[in-house]
């Protein structure tokens, strides 16, 4: 493989004669080295293929504006993580979040910060990417000096999330965004104020984002209809309010749910419906 540009004396961009533009890492691989040297194949610990064109663009815009040595340690990051998951990320973070989080620390500098609407919900649909976030932020600081805001968790374990599910990110947005509005909508229902802390409100979230993850995924169970009636007639708030919801994901989604959710969410509702006030 010939070197294009060492970022640093750990992470090398490389051409290979079979996958075009790579980006090789290892301790040392990119020490001395000079654009047209050669690096021996069993070199590298691990490299990943910027795989189409568009992406090896997007690369090469992101070196001219972004300091190398953050890019560098954004790929040592990213790949200590994969390591610690036994996951492969999808390539595009290396793009992606890199961009993010150099503009981030611009702003920051600059003493600006952006509202993450979703960060209570982000924290509590993808704990160990959040966890992985709070680490991310305190690596970040100890290369830069910068210590990036709260809100930058929230918005890294979603870009976290989509690499390791390759989900387009604004996917993964637009999960979270239907499971919030319909926690809203729970709590105007049930006049209510729920907290991340409270253990109905956990299960309640839960439950909505594991109902949208069933749906997207084509993925149904069956209830019993001595069940869902004797639900129906028992808890006629907590029912209507669950087929609210249901149509809810229905128009997000764009596409029919079976019964079976409201029998589920009814249950959950029901327990949530002491807190009322009356």
């Amino acid at each position: 493989m010939k070197v294009i540009k060492g970022l640093n004396n750990n992470v090398v961009i490389a051409e290979h004669e079979d996958y075009g533009e790579v980006i090789l890492t290892g301790r040392g691989i990119g020490f001395s080295k000079r654009p047209g040297d050669l690096i021996d194949a069993n070199a590298p610990e691990k490299f990943f293929i910027l795989r189409n064109e568009n992406e090896q663009t997007q690369y090469r815009q992101l070196i001219e504006h972004v300091d190398e040595t953050f890019i560098a340690c954004m790929t040592e990051i990213l790949q200590v993580l994969e390591a610690e998951w036994a996951e492969t990320f999808e390539e595009h973070i290396h793009v992606a979040l890199t961009d993010h989080l150099s503009f981030a620390l611009e702003r920051t500098r600059k003493g600006l910060t952006i509202s993450n609407p979703f960060l209570k919900e982000t924290q509590l649909a993808y704990e160990k990417e959040y966890r992985a976030a709070g680490w991310i932020i305190d690596e970040i600081e100890q290369w830069t000096g910068v210590r990036l805001p709260e809100e930058e968790k929230g918005f890294i374990a979603l870009h976290l999330h989509g690499a390791v599910t390759r989900t387009p990110l604004d996917q993964v947005s637009a999960y979270t965004r239907l499971v919030k509005d319909m926690t809203v909508m729970v709590e105007r229902a049930l006049d209510i104020q729920l907290s991340p802390e409270d253990l109905d409100h956990r299960r309640l979230f839960r439950h909505l984002q594991q109902a949208v993850a069933r749906v997207r995924n084509g993925e149904f169970e069956e209830v019993s209809e001595p069940l869902k009636k004797m639900l129906q007639a028992e808890y006629p708030f907590c029912y209507n309010l669950s087929w609210k919801l249901i149509r809810t994901m229905q128009r997000a989604l764009q596409t029919t749910i079976p019964e079976g959710e409201a029998v589920y969410l009814t249950i959950h509702l029901q327990r949530l419906s002491s807190k009322r006030k009356y």
